[in-house]
């Protein structure tokens, strides 16, 4: 039996952070052309974010940092 894609994204969301944020970065120019500089602001946040959000988490980096420097290592 296969594994849904679902369960599949749900599984390895960090993978697909780092290359989204990318793709948010290199479109917030275009995407905000025209709407001021509030929306490119929010597009280069949303870009940021993500790219945080995968060196952060690929790896479940965040979560062996955090069992091991406030749980003790549990």
């Amino acid at each position: 039996m296969t594994e849904g894609a679902a369960a599949r994204l749900e599984r390895q969301w960090p993978a697909a952070t780092g290359p989204a944020g990318l793709v948010l970065l290199l479109m917030s120019p275009v995407a905000a052309a025209g709407h001021g500089p509030g929306t490119l602001a929010a597009w280069l946040c949303l870009g940021a974010y993500m790219v945080h959000q995968w060196e952060e988490h690929d790896g479940d980096r965040f979560r062996l940092y955090v069992n091991d420097k406030l749980g003790g290592g549990r």
